[in-house]
């Protein structure tokens, strides 16, 4: 890990489930964790952590809401964080205290008609490449309840992809009707990331197996050596072994 500047400065952390996602060392420093992960480790000095919460920005806006005037551009910002975490407001957690949230960040000035354009209607070239490729390694396992696609480290020099370009690809996976689980390994330069969703499938129990976490149903992982096929067979075993298809 990296050593931080700034030594006597606080750290305030936001949607990390744990220190080690943070790529710094906070050792003896003084943290603000403020995050919506059931899985978090309550590593910070002061731990604001509402695992029922849609996006950690709910948990934050809540916070400064009390403490400061919230500005159009800083609702703008908690309104496309929320959008964004929740997938559009389509994940298991959003309930009606994310649209409340949602209301009423839109009356201090939030444009859904902005956030939808920025986060939807301006992809680039490089991540519909990608996503071609993807979708070429598309396989269907175990009755075809759970669908597996790769990214190699050459497709992704091929497309001069970038990671933002990658993480939607595994929604379209899940997205296919018979599929309960989709899996999207990545291979980049050392090691290999993981992304899981589901649709009615406790997959973060997947993503502990394997050092990693997130929630119900989207979690992650990375491992160290660049193998995706290997890593997505151990993955479907865990599945079978683990028995969370049938039953």
């Amino acid at each position: 890990k990296k050593k931080m500047d700034f030594a006597n400065s606080l750290i305030i952390s936001v949607d990390s489930a744990s220190s080690d996602r943070l790529g710094v060392d906070i050792a003896n420093r003084d943290v603000l964790n403020i995050d919506h992960h059931k899985s978090n480790t309550n590593y910070g000095s002061v731990n604001i952590v509402v695992p029922q919460y849609a996006s950690a920005s709910m948990v934050a806006f809540e916070l400064f809401d009390e403490l400061y005037p919230i500005s159009k551009d800083s609702a703008q910002a908690f309104y496309t964080a929320l959008v964004s975490d929740s997938q559009f407001f389509t994940t298991s957690s959003v309930d009606e205290t994310a649209f409340a949230y949602a209301s009423k960040l839109m009356d201090l000035g939030a444009d859904n008609l902005k956030v939808t354009y920025n986060l939807k209607m301006r992809k680039s070239l490089a991540s519909v490449r990608i996503l071609q490729k993807a979708l070429a390694s598309l396989q269907l396992r175990i009755d075809a309840k759970v669908a597996t696609m790769q990214i190699t480290q050459e497709d992704i020099k091929a497309c001069d992809a970038l990671m933002p370009d990658m993480d939607p690809i595994v929604d379209y996976g899940r997205d296919i009707a018979c599929v309960e689980i989709s899996v999207l390994a990545i291979e980049l330069e050392n090691h290999t990331k993981v992304s899981l969703r589901s649709k009615n499938v406790d997959i973060s129990t997947i993503a502990k197996n394997f050092g990693g976490g997130g929630h119900t149903n989207a979690s992650g992982f990375e491992v160290e050596k660049r193998n995706a096929k290997d890593i997505i067979d151990k993955i479907i075993d865990t599945i079978n072994k683990i028995g969370l298809i049938n039953g």
